[in-house]
């Protein structure tokens, strides 16, 4: 992976399998990677920066940009039955994220 470092990525549904190895690969490339999920033992376990949190909530989702600060990297790793805000989710359709309006811009 290349050099990621001073960058900065937030991965949902970080706490355990894809996300957390994804979270792992992240940091291992020097990133600063802040998990969201639902549990906190096994988010705390992923990284020291974390948010205990729903992806069906905004207010959730404001905390967790807010934690992570201004992204270069978002990995929606969050089950799609969780739900998303602003998505919407069936077996028969895609689902197609639109964008959140309060993630800060980096430049």
């Amino acid at each position: 992976m290349s050099d990621l470092r001073g960058t900065r990525a937030l991965v949902t549904g970080g706490g355990t399998g894809i996300g957390a190895a994804v979270a792992a690969r992240l940091q291992a490339a020097g990133a600063h990677v802040t998990v969201m999920g639902r549990r906190e033992a096994p988010l705390a376990a992923v990284s020291p920066h974390y948010v205990v949190g729903d992806l069906t909530r905004p207010e959730d989702c404001r905390r967790a940009v807010e934690v992570a600060g201004p992204l270069d990297i978002l990995v929606h790793n969050a089950t799609p039955e969780a739900g998303v805000v602003g998505t919407t989710w069936s077996p028969s359709t895609s689902v197609e994220p639109r964008p959140c309006s309060t993630m800060p811009s980096r430049g």
